[in-house]
């Protein structure tokens, strides 16, 4: 996914913004939250461009494994409830569906392990061949950019109805 994940995120926070109005939170704080966990996974490729010298497809980095993010969840979650932040508990849950439908809208056309550390078993929807030199072009050229680019429409229709 190269465009799609902060389209995406908008849509989910468009979405819980309207079936959760007594959330009792911002427009602009769901909305805040949802961009922010549509991309923390791909915080990687800070890492993977510098210290790891692209030795490593990012996918197989632990911010790309649910199971870490449900254990970061879990404790915070938990952490939340029991100090009684049931805002913060709100915006943590934001998050975390934001993080866990990145790694959903990778898993179309990437490598994720679902099932790390159970299993090594990686899960993709689509393989993308390798037909091109340049290898963005390869996905850009493939039928599932289409999903990405309806995204984006969807996303800036939604945005310019509401403004916001």
């Amino acid at each position: 996914m190269f465009i799609g994940h902060l389209p995406a995120a908008y849509l989910l926070g468009q979405a819980v913004r309207k079936t959760f109005p007594s959330m009792q939170l911002s427009t602009s704080v769901i909305l805040s939250a949802a961009l922010v966990g549509g991309i923390l996974p791909d915080f990687d490729l800070i890492y993977f461009y510098t210290i790891g010298e692209k030795q490593v497809v990012h996918h197989k980095y632990w911010s790309h494994t649910p199971f870490y993010w449900l254990v970061i969840y879990l404790t915070c979650a938990t952490l939340t409830l029991l100090f009684q932040y049931k805002k913060a508990f709100r915006i943590l849950s934001i998050v975390f569906s934001a993080i866990m439908l990145h790694l959903i809208l990778d898993t179309i056309t990437g490598t994720i392990y679902w099932l790390h550390p159970y299993s090594a078993t990686a899960f993709t929807f689509v393989q993308v061949p390798a037909v091109h030199q340049w290898w963005v072009a390869n996905f850009i050229m493939h039928w599932t950019f289409g999903i990405e680019l309806l995204l984006l429409v969807i996303a800036a229709m939604l945005f310019l109805k509401r403004g916001i």
